[in-house]
């Protein structure tokens, strides 16, 4: 979790484990909120969750690479 700017600010920063499959993808400019993890130390290059602004009204769109309400518990 990028706990250093919104809107990952106030979320905890510790690896959070969840069982499941995610989908692998590059971002094209849009923030990374959180990324994903292969092992509890290790890091990949795919992001767990995304952030980016859309329109000119200041509207956001966020995207999960997980299932996130299979992870909700």
């Amino acid at each position: 979790m990028n706990t250093a700017a919104p809107p990952g600010a106030g979320i905890t920063g510790e690896i959070l484990q969840f069982h499941g499959t995610a989908d692998l993808y590059a971002t094209a400019g849009a923030a990374v909120v959180a990324t994903l993890y292969s092992n509890a130390a290790t890091a990949t290059s795919a992001p767990a969750v995304t952030w980016q602004g859309v329109g000119s009204a200041g509207g956001v769109a966020a995207a999960f690479t997980y299932d996130l309400a299979r992870s909700v518990v």
